[in-house]
């Protein structure tokens, strides 16, 4: 039998006073359904059932000793989270942020690297420093051909004679290079950091491609000869069959630790000799004076003394290379 008041009356009357549907059911005498109870995870869902019949009310949970329930072996329980400071925090100007004392740093000594060693020698050199480069500029060339010597040619041609070729000026050049003879005997000991001084000098004058280093003991006459190398791949000494300078760092038997002075520089006068004496390509920077050595082979062997009195002159008067053009002969 269908009751007086039903639902649809609760609704009418919600409509037209504006009210909520379950203050217009209390206010029609009527009772609101309940709200429907979730289905658990994983569980069927309930069949349907009519809008009056009430779901099943849960049995109460079982009484345990715990003061906590058990959690759902299905459901992981929240895990807490922390609170996460702010990205941007906001301080006072007239505040100071940190007020301890000051952390004292270390020195910068022991915190930067070492700086790498750049092969640049510091220990004071036997050539004057500020005139080393033009003092070994100067020892290193030779005479090359310049430019046509235009009052020769007139006079050749007033005179007749056929050119056959041209004549030019001799002027100093390096780009035929440099062969440099480094001592190693007993009287260059002393003397073997500023070997590896000039040698450093003469690599950012010339460049190792110009440059040529062969190192012998006593004289490069004597046994094993010379070589750029060590002394079991030294072979007997042949001069250069160019015309490039050769620069000997030696001490021509002047120094002290020679057993037999007047033997080595012998040896010296025979090697001077094995170069041709018109272009003189053959020049000795010794580190003793000149005056140790005999006459005969200052004259056979051009040197200059190689301390801080050495001018630039002198070391284009020894070499054969000063300022003066000299005409070359065809």
């Amino acid at each position: 039998m269908r009751p007086e008041i039903g639902l649809g009356d609760a609704v009418r009357v919600s409509a037209i006073l504006g009210l909520d549907p379950a203050i217009a059911l209390r206010l029609l005498g009527l009772s609101a359904p309940e709200p429907a109870v979730p289905p658990p995870p994983f569980a069927p869902p309930p069949p349907d059932q009519p809008f009056s019949a009430r779901p099943p009310t849960p049995a109460p949970p079982a009484p345990s000793d715990r003061s906590h329930p058990a959690p759902s072996p299905l459901i992981e329980p929240p895990r807490p989270q922390r609170p996460q400071p702010p990205l941007i925090q906001a301080h006072s100007p007239g505040v100071p942020r940190f007020t301890g004392p000051p952390v004292p740093l270390p020195p910068v000594a022991e915190v930067m690297p070492a700086p790498a060693a750049t092969g640049v020698l510091t220990d004071p050199s036997l050539l004057p420093p500020a005139r080393q480069r033009a003092i070994l500029a100067a020892l290193c060339r030779t005479s090359g051909p310049g430019e046509i010597d235009v009052p020769e040619v007139v006079r050749r041609l007033a005179r007749a004679e056929p050119l056959t070729r041209l004549p030019t000026t001799l002027v100093p050049t390096m780009r035929r290079g440099v062969q440099v003879l480094v001592d190693l005997g007993p009287g260059m000991q002393p003397f073997l950091d500023d070997q590896r001084q000039v040698l450093h000098a003469l690599h950012r004058l010339i460049g190792r491609e110009g440059l040529e280093v062969l190192r012998f003991a006593g004289t490069p006459l004597d046994e094993p000869g010379a070589g750029p190398g060590p002394v079991w791949t030294w072979r007997p000494y042949r001069p250069p069959i160019d015309d490039r300078r050769v620069l000997v760092l030696s001490d021509l038997g002047g120094g002290p630790g020679h057993r037999d002075r007047g033997a080595v520089q012998d040896r010296w006068l025979r090697f001077a000799a094995l170069f041709r004496h018109g272009e003189r390509p053959l020049v000795a920077l010794v580190p003793v004076p000149a005056e140790r050595l005999p006459a005969g082979l200052r004259a056979g062997l051009p040197m200059v003394t190689w301390d801080r009195t050495t001018r630039v002159a002198d070391a284009a008067r020894a070499a054969g290379t000063g300022r003066r053009r000299r005409r070359r002969q065809p």
